[in-house]
C-alpha cells in the first residue's frame, strides 16, 4: 500500500505543478509579452494548453490510483487516460496549424467526453464497491470494545 500512496501523491504533485506551469506561461505570454493572435496558437498549445491538460490528467490519475477498488475501475481509468491523451494529441495537432474550424475540434471534444465518462463510471464503481463493504469481524469487535471501555469509567 505504501507504493500505491507514494505513486498517487507523486502524480498529484506533478499534476498540480504542470497546471501552475501552464498558468505561469499564460501569464507571461498574454499579459507580460502581449503575444496574441491566431498565428501564435502553436506557442500557446505547447506552453499553456499541453502542460495544463497533462497536469489535469496527472491529477486525475493520482486521485484514481488512490481510490481504485477493483480491476474494472482500473481498466476504466486506463481507458479514460488513453482517451484523454488522444484528445490532447488531436488538439495539439489542430492548434499547431493555426485554424479555428469548428469541425476539426469536434473529435477533440468527443475524446474528452469519452474520457470523462470513463472516469465518472470508474468513480461510481469505486463508490459502489466502497459502500457495499461491511466491516470485518475484527473491526467490529474493536469498535465495540473501544466503545464499551467508556461505559465503565467512574468520574468522581
Amino acid at each position: 500500500m505504501r507504493v500505491k500512496h507514494t505513486t498517487a501523491v507523486a502524480f498529484v504533485i506533478v499534476g498540480v505543478g504542470l497546471i501552475f506551469l501552464g498558468m505561469f506561461n499564460l501569464n507571461n505570454l498574454l499579459f507580460m509579452s502581449n503575444i496574441t493572435g491566431l498565428s501564435n496558437l502553436p506557442v500557446y498549445a505547447s506552453l499553456v494548453i499541453q502542460p495544463v491538460l497533462y497536469g489535469v490528467l496527472a491529477l486525475f490519475d493520482g486521485l484514481c490510483i488512490l481510490s481504485v477498488a477493483s480491476r474494472l475501475s482500473a481498466v476504466l481509468y486506463f481507458a479514460g487516460t488513453v482517451a484523454w491523451i488522444l484528445g490532447i494529441l488531436e488538439l495539439t495537432n489542430n492548434l499547431n496549424m493555426p485554424t479555428l474550424q469548428v469541425a476539426l475540434y469536434q473529435p477533440v471534444m468527443l475524446y474528452f467526453l469519452v474520457a470523462f465518462s470513463f472516469f465518472i463510471t470508474a468513480l461510481v464503481i469505486n463508490i459502489a464497491r466502497g459502500s457495499g463493504k461491511s466491516p470485518s469481524n475484527e473491526e467490529t469487535h474493536k469498535l465495540r470494545s473501544s466503545s464499551d471501555e467508556g461505559d465503565f469509567e467512574v468520574h468522581l
